[in-house]
């Protein structure tokens, strides 16, 4: 086993991971714990959390150095209100802190190239070769996040009640919808909507089935999701000035996973600009990855 050891972990909405590693990249250990990111989890919960996680990992050993990414981190209050919270659970070597599209990409890569993360929400993030990040999207699910799960399930919704009404044509949309979430009637999935019983989460797990569903508004939907996501991609690497051809590109997120409409739409629209490198990434190791270089 090789020696020193470094600490990564991926502190995302619904879970943390926590795993470590020696100096050529091996797993020594890993530990998984609730939801981790004080965002949208709060702060108590969070800390929880990331405690337990890291503790059951650092009983294997002491980490030179530590990252950890967390979705929003890239925005500057945000980053600053995580910092205090890992600073503050006392860990026992330096650390950095990162947004999770950095970490995602990292597990599989390193720059030049790109990063698209679809799953709740969505984001595009470029690596110039000195490393410098351009992000496009990710503003979240009021303001942005065009392509992602909430947004496709959103429009799913917008699109029945459309036909419902009679301003648009007709769609299975209108049944499909308020079945796949467990309504009776539209009429409940607006109430739904408005008086707060169902978060983000429960339209954002419609999307999964709305890319399988046979029906022309629901294919024109997942073809709006494509167009945005590649848009989103095409203006971060343009951004970043990376040059060359094909991009390295990295997909991740749950609607990216796997071959589905949605994949396929999108790998269609970046055509042969990009090389796809793998999907599915595990970004703890791409925290812990992150951890080796800058110590």
């Amino acid at each position: 086993m090789g020696y020193p050891l470094y600490l990564g972990v991926d502190a995302g909405g619904t879970k943390t991971h926590a795993v470590l590693v020696d100096a050529d990249g091996e797993m020594i250990a890993e530990a998984t714990a609730g939801p981790g990111n004080p965002l949208s989890a709060g702060e108590g919960v969070a800390r929880r959390s990331l405690e337990g996680a890291v503790r059951e990992a650092l009983r294997f050993g002491r980490p030179a150095a530590a990252h950890l990414g967390f979705a929003g981190a890239g925005r500057r209050r945000d980053l600053e209100r995580i910092e205090a919270l890992v600073r503050s659970l006392g860990l026992p070597c330096p650390f950095t802190v990162s947004d999770d599209a950095k970490i995602a990409f990292y597990a599989v890569a390193g720059p030049p190239g790109a990063i698209l993360v679809c799953g709740t929400g969505s984001i595009a993030v470029a690596y110039a070769p000195d490393g410098a990040s351009c992000r496009a999207g990710g503003h979240g699910y009021l303001l942005g996040d065009e392509g992602s799960g909430y947004w496709i399930g959103r429009e799913a919704v917008r699109a029945a009640l459309r036909a419902a009404d009679g301003r648009g044509g007709p769609t299975r949309l209108v049944e499909k919808v308020p079945e796949l979430l467990g309504f009776a009637s539209l009429d409940e999935v607006v109430s739904a909507v408005y008086e707060g019983g169902m978060g983000r989460s429960g339209l954002a797990g419609l999307a999964k089935h709305v890319l399988e569903i046979e029906d022309s508004a629901a294919h024109r939907i997942v073809s709006d999701a494509a167009d945005e996501l590649a848009l989103s991609v095409r203006a971060a690497v343009e951004s970043a000035r990376i040059e060359g051809d094909p991009t390295p590109l990295v997909l991740s997120g749950g609607l990216l996973n796997g071959e589905n409409a949605l994949r396929r739409a999108v790998e269609a629209r970046l055509g042969r600009d990009f090389e796809v490198l793998a999907s599915n990434p595990v970004p703890a190791i791409g925290a812990a990855r992150i951890a080796r270089f800058s110590a």
